[in-house]
């Protein structure tokens, strides 16, 4: 374990050692992450384990969190957004992209030995946050009619999905 992160490193490597990585990068480090933020406050926290899966291939599973301020595209001001995400990903070389793959981690192309650790935080971070981040109708500036908080509470037509995905 280790709280100061490298701002690179070698997955292949870690996964072949079982090296776990915690620790926290400011948001104000992720440039391209700001570009979502209307605040540079805040920091993103990670833990990484890398390790060899059944078949020994390398592989890594952990998680990302942050307490974020987003733009509410309502009332267009700042609203907290906690982000918590699971990861779980097959590594694979370049040269091994096109191989077949059997277990149900989506695959991450590593194009180097190495890779940015930050760059790697910062685009699972952005992947993670609200496609259209709005405060509650009730929290919300712009208060809603009637009709349009009726209109927001009609359920998804594709949520029933979305348990179709969580029971396999």
């Amino acid at each position: 374990m280790t709280s100061r992160l490298p701002e690179n490193i070698e997955p292949f490597k870690l996964a072949d050692r079982s090296v776990s990585l915690s620790g926290s990068i400011s948001v104000s480090r992720l440039q391209r992450l700001l570009t979502y933020l209307v605040s540079p406050e805040g920091e993103v926290r990670l833990h990484l384990d890398f390790y060899k899966d059944e078949v020994g291939s390398p592989a890594l599973r952990g998680n990302i969190s942050a307490d974020v301020q987003v733009c509410c595209q309502r009332c267009m001001q700042a609203m907290p957004v906690k982000i918590d995400s699971e990861i779980q990903l097959a590594l694979r070389s370049a040269d091994r992209a096109e191989e077949e793959f059997a277990g149900e981690a989506e695959v991450l192309i590593v194009e180097e030995s190495s890779m940015s650790l930050f760059d790697f935080v910062e685009d699972e971070t952005i992947l993670a946050l609200p496609l259209v981040a709005m405060h509650e109708p009730q929290e919300c500036s712009v208060k809603l009619t009637s009709e349009e908080v009726e209109k927001e509470e009609k359920p998804n037509p594709f949520a029933i999905l979305a348990t179709l995905k969580d029971r396999k």
